[in-house]
């Protein structure tokens, strides 16, 4: 917001001599040659070395257009929300089924999820509704493809509703173009991005296409990979094809003991151990509480007794007050003594699980179908739609654009 209001509200210059100061988000930790070949050695990895760069993009790319899924870690990782080049798993966006096939058997998602693309600066114009050599080096920005890629649509197609949209092919970019023609576009650049950038231009030379999916390098549930062995362990779990790890190039089908049955065993090392179960009641008593929650229990029935005793004793009332300071020491002891804080935790909440129950299950179920429910009701009976839910046959797309004001001033006087 300061550097909003310094530089494009009060117009300060903004000096730079070279494309940002951000260089790529490349902030994560690199591997040498030598490190990864020690730990590809260790794990017993089958693998090609590539000391000739064009070489490997080469090999890659014509990989890619065999249809086949790759898993790309090279330099530095990204900081960020997003892979960009550095740690991604990669396809080809003109394939029909890659969307589907690398969601269900290498995301471990739902299949119509979408991807974005990766494309060549000097040619995302002509892919995509966006300005000749328009940045966007942080997949920040989206556009629609153009219309002389789009596919013409069939009249049944017109029709389509629900999750039967994403059947569609609409472009000649499938893989990567939403249900209404949109995509986040990341541009590559040979300053920026180094290898991934030659890795575009040998796929365009072998192609013609500008433009991969670029999706992170990780499953459901799991970060995006950081060291080599996290990039094995996650190619090793998935139906990934092609690893790729600096200089070198690891085929699934030549590994030795490659199967598909790690795949469970492999989600569950990321999931959520504190996520409650989806059948867990709104209100249950946790009989066998830890010491550390029996401590913190103990130190905020310290706080509440004191805090209580004190407004008590404010409102000219010093004999409920000193009653209630008189408990608050019972705290002290379970700070000290954990198990004998239990008894008067699990008494604790027995005394109020009615109230509890109550207010969750009764009252505010009562507030819902004694309240809400019917003004809703009456609301769409006399056609009312204040969230827009109702579809509309007609519309090309449900974005309302909203107009940011004209006078600026507004930024100064936000509350």
């Amino acid at each position: 917001m300061a550097l909003l209001i310094w530089h494009q509200l009060l117009d300060n210059p903004r000096p730079h001599d070279q494309l940002d100061y951000q260089e790529g988000s490349c902030l994560g930790p690199a591997f040498s040659n030598d490190q990864v070949q020690r730990f590809l050695d260790d794990a017993g990895a089958v693998y090609e070395r590539f000391d000739d760069d064009q070489q490997l993009c080469q090999e890659v790319a014509s990989q890619i257009a065999d249809e086949k899924v790759i898993g790309w870690m090279q330099g530095r990782m990204e900081f960020g929300p997003r892979a960009l080049g550095g740690r991604s798993i990669l396809g080809d966006a003109r394939s029909t089924r890659m969307q589907s096939v690398m969601n269900l058997k290498i995301k471990f998602r739902e299949s119509f999820r979408p991807f974005a693309p990766s494309v060549l600066e000097e040619r995302v114009d002509e892919y995509f509704e966006m300005r000749p050599n328009e940045q966007s080096p942080y997949m920040l920005l989206v556009a629609d493809v153009k219309p002389d890629k789009r596919l013409p649509l069939a009249e049944s197609d017109l029709t389509t509703r629900g999750l039967d949209k994403l059947k569609i092919h609409r472009s000649r970019v499938p893989a990567i173009t939403h249900v209404d023609n949109s995509a986040r576009v990341q541009t590559v650049d040979p300053r920026r991005h180094g290898r991934y950038y030659r890795l575009l231009k040998a796929f365009e030379e072998q192609t013609g296409s500008p433009v991969l999916i670029n999706t992170s390098f990780n499953v459901r549930g799991e970060p995006i990979v950081c060291t080599p062995e996290e990039a094995w362990r996650c190619f090793m779990a998935t139906n990934m094809d092609v690893l790729v790890i600096e200089d070198f190039v690891m085929h699934k089908d030549r590994q030795p003991g490659a199967t598909e049955h790690e795949i469970d065993e492999y989600l569950a090392r990321f999931e959520l151990d504190d996520i409650p179960a989806r059948d867990t009641p709104m209100i249950a008593i946790d009989w066998n509480p830890t010491h550390r929650f029996l401590r913190q229990f103990a130190g905020l029935f310290v706080l509440f007794f004191a805090i209580i005793g004190a407004v008590r004793f404010y409102k000219d009332d010093p004999t409920m007050a000193y009653v209630l300071w008189s408990i608050a020491p019972v705290g002290l002891v379970g700070l000290a003594w954990p198990t004998f804080m239990r008894y008067v935790y699990v008494t604790w909440m027995a005394l109020f699980f009615p109230l509890g129950w109550t207010v969750s299950m009764v009252i505010l179920s009562s507030i819902y179908y004694l309240v809400v429910s019917p003004i809703g009701l009456i609301m769409r009976l006399c056609g009312h739609d204040p969230c827009g839910r109702r579809p509309d046959p007609a519309a090309t797309s449900y974005w309302k654009p909203r107009r940011p004001a004209a006078d600026v001033q507004r930024y100064f006087r936000q509350f």
